[in-house]
């Protein structure tokens, strides 16, 4: 019994300023995404196996302008509360590894 499998080559694009995943697909596409790290509009083609990036700017849209301000305002709350939870030794305090006795 033979089995024939189709593979299907995955294309993944990531934000050029800040390199947070955008999104993965499988064929031809064209796509706006909005960073959920930086808060930009990206826009993203693939075509023929190859993957563009690229910054889309509504600077006269006052609407987007309030958008990605506000997507960008909490992405920023984000990052600081991953940076302020990040575990820190105490300076001045001795740490003691517990090694079971073998006899």
């Amino acid at each position: 019994m033979s089995r024939k499998l189709d593979r299907r080559e995955r294309f993944v694009a990531s934000c050029n300023y800040c390199g947070t995943f955008l999104q993965e697909t499988q064929s031809n596409c064209k796509c706006n995404v909005v960073c959920s790290g930086c808060g930009r509009n990206m826009a993203v083609v693939v075509r023929k196996g190859k993957v563009t990036v690229f910054e889309e700017r509504h600077d006269d849209d006052p609407v987007y302008k309030d958008r990605i301000r506000m997507i960008s305002y909490v992405a920023g709350l984000k990052r600081l509360e991953h940076e302020s939870s990040k575990m820190v030794a105490e300076s001045g305090t001795l740490y003691e590894m517990s090694v079971p006795n073998k006899i």
